[in-house]
């Protein structure tokens, strides 16, 4: 319930609370012309309660945790910050996801794994939107590719990243190694800096 709570104080819009309750109606129906009319707060909850599901599925536990990112990373409307009629704007999925910040892109590359971090062994590419990527830089050899998404964009595979690997991919000078597969799951390990040779 206090997840709930913090979607309605997230989407409350002037005018939806009434006697001190909040209104429980999804749909209002109006007459005339306009059809089935669709109030504020009835449409705003389910919006971002969708995105308060995303965040909760990427690790965010807490509803402060996960009232932070929404507030974060809201388009704002209207007067900067919350305000009365707007609350703190339009949710928006993308960027609370990461998938706005091209810092917080999927990336792969070849690398290491010790226990005092992840060195990169090649250049830090993005992965495309089908699940395709092309490491570059790397030198022949058996190698491990991985692929990371820095959700929170510091720098270090921690908590809340996406992360995957896979060890034993043979690189051949002047050839192109495909059919690598990278499983990518949420990353549960300690924090590891992920470093430039």
């Amino acid at each position: 319930m206090g997840l709930l709570r913090e979607i309605l104080k997230f989407s409350k819009a002037k005018g939806d609370q009434q006697a001190g309750r909040w209104e429980e109606s999804v749909v209002e129906s109006r007459c005339g012309a306009t059809g089935a009319g669709l109030r504020r707060i009835s449409m705003a909850a389910p919006h971002v309660s969708g995105v308060a599901a995303l965040l909760v599925g990427r690790g965010l536990t807490t509803p402060q945790q996960v009232m932070q990112r929404l507030t974060q990373t809201a388009t704002d409307l209207g007067p900067a910050g919350w305000d009365q009629f707007y609350g703190w704007g339009l949710a928006n999925a993308a960027a609370a996801v990461g998938a706005l910040d091209p810092a917080r892109l999927m990336r792969a590359f070849a690398g290491s794994v010790t226990g005092a971090g992840v060195v990169r062994q090649s250049h830090l590419v993005t992965v495309a939107s089908t699940g395709a990527f092309t490491v570059t830089g790397v030198q022949a050899g058996m190698r491990s590719v991985m692929a990371w998404q820095d959700f929170n964009g510091n720098g270090i595979l921690d908590a809340d990243d996406l992360w995957g690997r896979v060890d034993g991919v043979a690189v051949n000078p002047g050839q192109t190694t495909t059919g690598v597969v990278v499983p990518v799951r949420r990353y549960t390990g300690p924090p590891l800096p992920v470093t430039a040779p």
